[in-house]
């Protein structure tokens, strides 16, 4: 080791460099260059990964040095405001659509819940150029899916069963070494720099990490496997597990220390009860929209498929709700559905219910009349009569018909008590 970056003592590492001189830096991050390529864990004890961070931090202090580091090896570490605002920046190239960017992604989920099928299908549909997950169009790239806990027999099996294509750039792997892997795989992706998307099942077998629960030795692996999938360009995804407590946070479900998530670029964890085919897939991300989607596994070809936005479609299926209701039992007021609905289970307040039926009547799934609603392009089943209160609580008392209110094309019906509800109007006729 050289003189120049041996640890001072009494100094840690980030402060020693403030020390040194700019061709001194520039001679420490060749050194540091020369550890990462043997595989060393550690560089003046710290994470090389971290150390060659550091180094070029410092270097970016120097104002009048060019440093002539080829560009995917490091990155401008200090900017001004105006220099931020001046620049222009590319946008995240995607390797899936709004799913899955370049750089590091992590997708997590329950054990035997799906999840090899579904980055089988990925990897099948970005190397020929298809759909992902029926519904996101990509661009064909070669492949590499290291499916650790499989057999050759079990993958010509999925294969087939999907209805994937035999393809020559889509390069799966069964096994891969112990020694070295995050090495290895730069190794790799230098050899095959035309790789888009590389898939790693599971985490557990390819990653030796003696605690996955200590925050530190993950986010050295992490940092490790995110410098390769950055300086590559390509999109690398690691299958891992979720722990067995519920989480209120789906981010927080992820099996072992929370620097798997913390430092992945995108996290995606599938959720599904057991037997059931439908999932819920939940994104997060620095360059992803954060989004919930409902998820179909058809067993019987093996594979996954998009069904929408769980709000978008949980939206429909509250107006579906009501619109069969009001299609079954006739005309209602957004009371008379609430009272209805709360028999069901629901638990949804008046004015929500009053604000869905009224938005949609603005869609044009229903009319509103005086404040009763019925479905949009029919004739109601009952006519309906809106009644103004008389002497509300005494039943004896009959309204009048001035105090009864005509609906436009509808009859007037006198003789209903003043605390008659919509639907009991609806009885009456």
């Amino acid at each position: 080791m050289s003189k120049s970056i041996k640890k001072t003592e009494g100094i840690d590492f980030a402060e020693s460099l403030k020390l040194k001189t700019p061709d001194e830096l520039l001679n420490i991050l060749s050194e540091i260059e020369k550890f990462i390529q043997a595989g060393e864990k550690t560089f003046c004890g710290t994470p090389p990964f971290n150390a060659r961070y550091l180094v070029e931090e410092q270097l970016g202090v120097y104002k009048d040095v060019q440093v002539d580091i080829p560009e995917n090896k490091t990155r401008k570490i200090v900017w001004s405001t105006r220099e931020l605002f001046s620049t222009d920046f590319p946008e995240p190239k995607w390797i899936v659509p709004g799913l899955i960017p370049e750089g590091y992604s992590l997708f997590a989920g329950p054990s035997k819940m799906g999840k090899s099928w579904m980055v089988l299908s990925v990897v099948t549909a970005v190397a020929a150029g298809g759909y992902v997950l029926g519904k996101i169009k990509v661009d064909p790239g070669p492949t590499l899916y290291l499916a650790l806990e499989d057999t050759a027999r079990r993958m010509k099996s999925r294969l087939i069963k999907t209805g994937a294509e035999p393809r020559d750039d889509c390069q799966i792997v069964l096994s891969w070494p112990r020694e070295k892997p995050v090495e290895k795989l730069r190794e790799w992706l230098e050899k095959f720099p035309e790789t888009r998307l590389c898939v790693i099942d599971t985490l557990g077998m390819f990653a030796h990490i003696e605690d996955g629960n200590d925050y530190h030795s993950v986010t050295n692996f992490v940092s490790e496997l995110k410098a390769v999938a950055d300086e590559t360009e390509t999109a690398i995804v690691c299958v891992h597990h979720t722990r067995k407590a519920e989480a209120s946070d789906f981010v927080s479900s992820v099996l072992g220390s929370q620097a798997f998530a913390a430092g992945a670029d995108t996290t995606m964890v599938l959720r599904r009860d057991r037997m059931s085919r439908q999932a819920v897939l939940s994104i997060t991300g620095r360059d992803v929209e954060e989004k919930e989607y409902a998820m179909d596994f058809d067993a019987s070809i093996g594979t996954w498929s998009i069904k929408g936005e769980v709000q978008e479609i949980q939206k429909t299926e509250e107006r579906q709700i009501i619109f069969d209701i009001i299609k079954r039992l006739g005309p209602m007021t957004p009371k008379d559905m609430h009272r209805h609905l709360q028999e069901t289970g629901d638990s949804r307040s008046e004015s929500a219910i009053k604000k869905l039926m009224w938005s949609m009547s603005k869609d044009g799934k229903l009319n509103s009349m005086s404040g009763v609603y019925c479905i949009a392009g029919e004739e109601p089943v009952t006519p309906v009569t809106a009644v103004t209160h008389g002497n509300s609580g005494n039943r004896s008392n009959p309204v009048s018909k001035d105090s009864v209110t005509e609906l436009p094309g509808l009859p007037v019906t006198p003789g209903v008590t003043g605390n008659e509800s919509a639907s009991n109007v609806l009885d009456i006729f």
